[in-house]
């Protein structure tokens, strides 16, 4: 399952015995469905941000991201680490955009994109990630994220 909108690549993967596997394409139980090792592609106009190597709980890291969004569309900064590895994200609305940046080693990753832009790819991926995830046993469904991201994006459109 991958989502693509104007210039963003967006996919997760789940990690299992050191492999990444789609999540469209898993089928089988999850180990413990509050602890989802996984790792999201997110490729903005041609900038690579997120990728396999900084694969963590990809459930929580999801929630991290959308929260990071609704603060920037709020005209707030905001920034947190990661769920289980000590690095960090952030997000800083800069007019109709936002930076985000991931501080990683050897260099920090960082990106500056169009706010509507990116809120509109990362909810329809996390609808379609609810989609999939819904299949799973216990995996979360991001029910409060996905309609706080809906509701930042109206409050964007309506000015």
């Amino acid at each position: 399952m991958q989502t693509r909108l104007h210039g963003i690549e967006i996919r997760t993967d789940l990690k299992l015995s050191g492999t990444f596997v789609p999540v469209a394409e898993f089928n089988g139980p999850l180990d413990d469905p509050h602890y989802i090792d996984g790792a999201i592609s997110l490729i903005i106009d041609g900038v690579e941000l997120l990728g396999t190597e900084l694969w963590d709980l990809v459930d929580q890291l999801w929630c991290y991201i959308a929260n990071g969004l609704v603060e920037a569309a709020g005209g707030r900064t905001f920034s947190t680490y990661f769920p289980d590895q000590p690095l960090q994200i952030s997000f800083t609305p800069l007019g109709d955009n936002v930076k985000i940046i991931i501080d990683c080693d050897p260099f920090p990753k960082s990106v500056l994109v169009n706010l509507q832009t990116i809120l509109n790819a990362v909810l329809r991926h996390m609808d379609d990630l609810a989609d999939e995830f819904g299949k799973l046993d216990g995996a979360t469904t991001f029910a409060p994220e996905r309609q706080e991201l809906r509701s930042a994006l109206a409050c964007l459109r309506n000015g």
